[in-house]
């Protein structure tokens, strides 16, 4: 018995000592934002065609998407950047009648083509054009820039330093000092966003001038990190 209750103070005090020697840690959070000028756009551009015959109704469609594409070639657009994307064919019924019989009317064509145009400064030369050849739908257009990943890695890394600068802060503010990292999480988040406020560091280059074109801005887009570090306290 008297073995027994020995083994137990042994575990006791072994576990406490453990418990007591458990590392002392500080968690905080880093955000980042990189401000590029974008050189790419890419864009969806809709045709709808309407006709009584379907066979009118497809071989207008045609004629317009031939022009489109006629516009294309002038701006030297890789055909490994044209996609279509969408189409759709469907009968037209009249509408407001209480008749069960439905009554066709005509015939709609649908015909999406996404692009993506690297000349930001013909862009709208681009639109008009496209416009003027019979393209009647325009949307889902997206400024974006060629150097994702080399962006993303600098404001990976501008949130990691945001974190230590914040981490070094808090403990000085309690007369203690940080250790090694033992814990760094990236959050996951969307990496473009327009208009967000909230991060800790910033950055926007210095060779950034406002000099777009005077109807469509495409301004700068954000890219975004934010990271969890855990560090020692010492």
């Amino acid at each position: 018995m008297k073995k027994i209750i020995c083994i137990a103070l042994i575990i006791f005090f072994s576990s406490t000592s453990w418990a007591s020697e458990e590392k002392r840690t500080i968690t905080v959070t880093g955000d980042a934002d990189v401000h590029v000028i974008p050189d790419k756009v890419t864009i969806n551009l809709g045709v709808q065609s309407f006709e009584k015959e379907l066979d009118s109704a497809k071989r207008n469609n045609d004629q317009i998407i031939q022009m489109v594409m006629t516009v294309f070639k002038e701006f030297k657009i890789d055909p490994k950047y044209i996609k279509t994307n969408y189409i759709r064919i469907s009968p037209e019924y009249e509408t407001g009648t209480f008749s069960k019989r439905k009554i066709i009317t005509g015939y709609s064509v649908n015909k999406d083509v996404v692009i993506t145009f690297h000349d930001l400064d013909r862009f709208e030369d681009l639109l008009t054009k496209v416009l003027q050849s019979g393209v009647n739908n325009v949307y889902n257009i997206q400024f974006q820039t060629t150097k994702l990943r080399e962006n993303k890695d600098k404001a990976r890394k501008m949130a990691i330093q945001a974190a230590k600068e914040k981490a070094l802060d808090l403990a000085s503010s309690l007369d203690q000092k940080i250790g090694s990292p033992t814990h760094i999480q990236e959050e996951q988040m969307n990496w473009f966003s327009h208009g967000r406020m909230a991060q800790n560091t910033s950055y926007i280059p210095a060779s950034y001038e406002a000099d777009m074109e005077p109807t469509i801005s495409p301004g700068m887009i954000t890219i975004n990190a934010k990271v969890s570090v855990t560090f020692e306290l010492r």
